[in-house]
């Protein structure tokens, strides 16, 4: 007995064209393209997430206990992975992966699912964009304010600070031993050096033989 299988024969023709023609467009966008089952497996990889990590789609699905990841971004994945699959919510975070060559680069990885009739998950689709460019001139810019920020801080501290010296300037003035163009050091604590130093000598006490000496 013969069963005429023509019509299904060219349905999975079709399948096939179809499948191949959407690998193509899947592998010309220039970036991280994947999709994972509803409990976050990896089901595909375009050719850029293979090139990048020199891996294969198989070794890619331990993508958690492998290297192909920064370790102190490895905890925060999981735990954004773990949430997204819990509550259905779009994956969207920012980590470091690991190049075929051991280089690490940024990348701000993206994911929404896709929901049958009933609202339940049965696939992500994630797209993964390489923004290392951006987090290294974030980074400069950083550097860069802390340092105008530093220098203007120093700038404000230099104009305002009032550095007191203890100097021994007792018969300094009398003594001619300071000049004229010194004595501005002293404009703080000279009166009160005439003052005190008048006393001593009307007492006849000796009249101490440091004093204050302000510079701006």
């Amino acid at each position: 007995m013969l069963t005429d299988i023509d019509d299904r024969k060219r349905a999975e023709e079709t399948l096939r064209s179809n499948e191949q023609s959407l690998r193509l467009i899947v592998d010309s966008i220039p970036r991280f393209v994947s999709t994972a089952n509803a409990a976050g497996e990896i089901e595909l990889v375009n050719r850029q997430v293979l090139e990048y990590f020199g891996k294969t789609t198989e070794e890619l699905k331990n993508w958690d206990t492998s290297d192909a990841h920064h370790p102190d971004d490895l905890p925060h994945m999981i735990d954004a992975y773990r949430r997204a699959i819990e509550t259905g919510q779009p994956l969207d975070f920012e980590s470091r992966s690991r190049r075929a060559d051991g280089v690490y680069r940024w990348f701000h990885v993206r994911g929404r699912p896709q929901r049958d009739a009933e609202g339940r998950i049965v696939r992500w689709y994630n797209l993964v964009t390489d923004i290392d460019e951006r987090k290294r001139a974030e980074a400069a810019l950083a550097r860069a304010h802390d340092e105008i920020a530093k220098r203007a801080l120093l700038g404000r501290s230099v104009r305002h600070r009032k550095e007191v010296i203890v100097l021994p300037v007792h018969g300094f003035f009398d003594a001619g031993l300071i000049e004229d163009t010194h004595r501005d050091w002293l404009a703080f604590d000279e009166p009160q050096y005439r003052a005190r130093h008048g006393r001593s000598q009307r007492s006849g006490r000796s009249c101490p033989d440091r004093y204050r000496a302000r510079f701006w």
